[in-house]
């Protein structure tokens, strides 16, 4: 994101290197991460106690490279420890070791998680399956248990979708970013108790001073694969 100050809770997960502070998304916590390409390392301080030891989330081991996303009710950890695509697991506030983690939503080899937002009513992970972007909504009850992940689908074979994050952890919905080959910028909005969405906002497509106003449905979107020489699967996304 360019110079404007975004919250560990806000960002995907990279392997960018380097060292960031930032706030939890209750403002109880001090994160510290630190990176490189292939390692990362999280601490904890208490932000009412800013002189207090970092408590690191789990010590830095080679290869292993995690995020943390601080919840009420504990910490949920994208991470690559035994899944080379990212999986999600939950552990205590008090966590400081690798031991304490609990999976919860396990590697999938062709969806690659990079990023997660955890709410009281669900838990919003994006992911990228087969080159394509994906929201996954994992709904939770009153006791903060998970349901079965919930996939967000749409009509169009080719697109791109963004999760926005909110806030509040009690909120009852999210807003999204969609849009395609075909289908000009929008903003939707998603409600976890009915899945319901509404479309908030969308960007306006001129009118063309020959052929008038734009038609979405005068056009479609395709994707087509190649195979490279050895047996690469190539993506091809083609309107017309």
């Amino acid at each position: 994101m360019a110079a404007s100050r975004t919250p560990l809770w806000r960002r995907s997960r990279t392997s960018a290197s380097g060292l960031a502070l930032n706030d939890s998304r209750d403002h109880r916590w001090v994160l510290i991460e630190s990176s490189s390409k292939l390692t990362s390392e999280v601490s904890l301080v208490p932000a009412d106690e800013p002189w207090a030891a970092p408590r690191v989330v789990s010590p830095r081991e080679q290869g292993i490279d995690y995020s943390v996303e601080v919840a009420r009710d504990g910490l949920w950890i994208l991470h690559n420890a035994d899944a080379p695509q990212f999986a999600l697991s939950r552990a205590p506030l008090s966590s400081s070791s690798r031991r304490e983690w609990e999976l919860v939503l396990p590697e999938d080899p062709r969806r690659r998680l990079i990023g997660v937002s955890v709410y009281d009513r669900a838990i919003v992970v994006e992911h990228r399956t087969d080159g394509l972007p994906g929201v996954l909504i994992l709904p939770r009850d009153g006791q903060g248990n998970v349901g079965e992940p919930q996939e967000l689908t749409f009509d169009e074979v080719l697109y791109d979708v963004n999760a926005d994050e909110s806030p509040d952890f009690d909120t009852d919905r999210f807003r999204f970013s969609y849009e395609s080959l075909v289908t000009p910028p929008s903003v939707w909005e998603y409600r976890f108790d009915t899945g319901q969405r509404r479309l908030l906002k969308q960007t306006p497509v001129l009118d063309d001073p020959h052929f008038g106003p734009y038609d979405p449905a005068a056009y479609v979107s395709e994707r087509l694969w190649a195979t490279g020489l050895d047996g690469t699967r190539i993506p091809l996304s083609l309107v017309r």
